[in-house]
């Protein structure tokens, strides 16, 4: 009989927590600033609710950067279908208030949990 592998705890993580894009959204771009107050949000958005964005949302481009300035603002740039472009302040916010952020904007909704099965080996 073969075992069953855990899976890892980022793949739980993403089949727990779904994003998935609304109608329009057709990217988003993270600008993070290096270092410096007000950075921990942005880069913890990047971390927890980035990897289920770009996963469950496989049409859209999702992208992050790092900006290398010491006292650079850390931003959200939105990409509609339109090719218009919006950015949001993230500087100093949470990561769930960026992500309320977007919710309220009707870019993003959350989704039920989905199953993804470990492999045997």
């Amino acid at each position: 009989m073969a075992a069953v592998r855990r899976l890892p705890s980022a793949v739980l993580r993403v089949q727990e927590h779904v994003l998935l894009a609304r109608g329009g959204l057709a990217g988003v771009k993270v600008q993070v600033g290096h270092r410096g107050p007000g950075h921990a949000g942005p880069r913890a958005f990047v971390r927890e609710h980035f990897p289920s964005l770009k996963f469950h949302n496989e049409g859209i481009r999702a992208t992050r950067d790092v900006l290398p300035e010491p006292n650079a603002t850390s931003k959200l740039l939105i990409e509609t279908d339109t090719g218009k472009t919006e950015e949001l302040a993230i500087q100093g916010k949470t990561s769930d208030e960026i992500l309320d952020m977007l919710m309220s904007k009707g870019l993003i909704e959350k989704g039920a949990p989905v199953d993804i099965k470990a492999t045997s080996a």
